[in-house]
């Protein structure tokens, strides 16, 4: 992935989204004109599959995938609910996922000498 952004500039990705969005703008148009003519579904449909091989050919030329380009930051990124990992044996409730800092409980505990291995679910 460094080595796609250092190949191709910040002007040059720039013109790529602009490119894609004047794209989707003019699907969008066209979709929305074959509505008020009476377009059918399987004309709509035929669209969106041209318009989506298009941007996926512009975002070949620069070295990206549709994906790269079209997906939704956050909603990609978000991970589901972790699995407890890790649990106070003195509380039960007290819980950790291995995910973020780690709590006070296991801090404690590990600078008392134990190993995290006796604490693992």
């Amino acid at each position: 992935m460094p080595q796609i952004r250092e190949r191709l500039n910040s002007s040059s990705l720039g013109t790529l989204a602009m490119s894609c969005g004047a794209i989707l703008d003019d699907g969008a148009r066209s979709s929305s004109q074959g509505n008020r003519r009476g377009g059918t579904e399987e004309k709509r449909a035929e669209e969106r599959t041209k318009l989506r091989e298009k941007v996926a050919e512009m975002a070949a030329e620069a070295g990206f995938s549709l994906d790269e380009v079209v997906s939704k930051r956050g909603k990609d990124r978000r991970r589901g609910k972790a699995a407890v990992k890790y649990r106070n044996p003195e509380d039960r409730s007290q819980t950790w996922t291995g995910r973020g800092r780690k709590p006070n409980w296991l801090i404690a505990e590990l600078e008392a000498g134990r190993s995290i291995d006796e604490f693992a679910v």
